[in-house]
């Protein structure tokens, strides 16, 4: 008879525990439970065994392969953390464009103060000036009448666009209506200049 016939591994064969009640009610023999087997331990004897395992584990490993380990895991830490792959690329500074930087801060400080009449006055004076270039006037200031018949003469249109964007400036700032007309007859004036390039 097999020593394991009263082991879980036989609870599903067909009449293993009828066979086992029979032969206790018979009293023929003696029938013995291993517990240790199915996991039964004693409190003093399952602490002791786990103690003696950790302590037989250090006492077995050789000293030598446990600083090893540590010295991998220890570069292998290093690396991950403190240290990107590839070579180290140094930082590129942004080109800082000076003069864009003080117009828009300029810009600003005009918009927040109401500046639109000073910015549009300076812009006509501007494109007046470089119209009379073009025209071959020169630069000195010329007036307006002057400069209406030269556009004329040169282009063969009307000078009516011209004479919009070259109206003397109201004194108030203008409304932003106002200033999209006036930029609109400028668009209007710079696409004719380009159709007789100007």
């Amino acid at each position: 008879m097999t020593p394991d016939l009263g082991a879980n591994a036989y609870q599903t064969a067909a009449g293993n525990y009828a066979f086992l009640a029979g032969l206790v009610k018979a009293g023929e023999a003696e029938l013995w439970v291993n517990e240790f087997s199915h996991g039964y331990r004693d409190r003093e004897t399952d602490d002791s065994a786990q103690q003696a395992v950790w302590g037989d584990y250090f006492l077995r490993a050789p000293l030598m392969l446990v600083w090893v380990q540590g010295l991998v895991l220890l570069a292998i830490a290093l690396v991950a953390l403190n240290r990107r792959w590839g070579p180290l690329q140094p930082l590129s500074i942004p080109a800082v464009n000076n003069s864009e930087a003080y117009m828009a801060a300029l810009a600003g400080v005009l918009r927040r103060s109401g500046g639109t009449g000073f910015v549009l006055s300076q812009w006509q004076a501007a494109e007046r000036r470089r119209l009379q270039r073009q025209l071959g006037l020169g630069d000195r200031p010329v007036p307006l009448g002057e400069l209406l018949q030269s556009w004329e003469r040169r282009t063969g249109e009307s000078s009516a666009a011209l004479a919009k964007v070259m109206a003397p400036l109201p004194e108030q700032p203008p409304a932003l209506g106002q200033l999209r007309q006036w930029f609109q007859s400028l668009a209007q004036l710079h696409r004719l200049g380009q159709k007789h390039s100007l």
